[in-house]
């Protein structure tokens, strides 16, 4: 396998979220990674692709890269193939951190009147990513309920896109906020630095 074994497993898939292939990958900046293929590419990359890393499972975050060329044979060996590809689609690129949560809420589409629950797995000051066993239309627009211990916050927001997820019969889809009062958009601020903070810390024990 060569230098191969350090790299980081991750999984493509197309950008209508369906699976494309397995492959290795290694960060070359914040803006660009390099893709290791097991075999050739039968009829080419495609122009999109998410790439979802395989190391941590309880992510559901997927990030678009854009290939630059087709793949090539891999110079640390040659029983893979390699190729480049460039994104500004991750968080130390946005202005907007999110961090990493799993907790089911209540929405209601504003098309309909019924409460329906899903379960959101990443959270900003810019907006959310939720799964559901249950498709949604992006360009829908909705209002969650985020639960606070003392102040629940009601929010609206605006399905953006589909994102892929690993888990058979759910779907992804990410969120953006809609008109966020001031006092809305401090209580996340908050939420989304306090667990910033508690998960540096696990971080820091579980490496002690």
């Amino acid at each position: 396998m060569g230098l191969l074994k350090d790299f980081t497993n991750a999984t493509l898939f197309h950008m209508d979220c369906s699976f494309f292939t397995s492959v290795r990958f290694t960060r070359l900046s914040l803006e660009s990674a390099r893709f290791y293929f097991p075999a050739a590419i039968n009829g080419g990359l495609p122009a999109q692709f998410f790439m979802m890393p395989d190391d941590k499972q309880y992510d559901f975050r997927a990030f678009i890269y854009t290939p630059q060329g087709e793949p090539q044979p891999c110079t640390e060996d040659s029983s893979w193939w390699q190729v480049d590809g460039i994104t500004n689609d991750i968080p130390e690129l946005q202005s907007n951190f999110r961090v990493y949560v799993s907790f089911r809420t209540s929405i209601w589409l504003d098309k309909e009147s019924r409460e329906r629950t899903l379960t959101i797995k990443d959270i900003g000051t810019g907006g959310f990513l939720f799964v559901s066993k249950t498709e949604f239309t992006p360009g829908d627009t909705l209002s969650a309920l985020l639960p606070d211990a003392r102040d629940p916050v009601f929010v609206k927001a605006r399905i953006q896109k589909r994102r892929p997820v690993r888990r058979e019969g759910l779907f992804g889809y990410g969120c953006q906020f809609l008109n966020l009062t001031a006092k809305a958009e401090g209580k996340i601020r908050k939420f989304v630095y306090q667990t910033e903070v508690l998960q540096a810390k696990i971080k820091e024990q579980k490496n002690s």
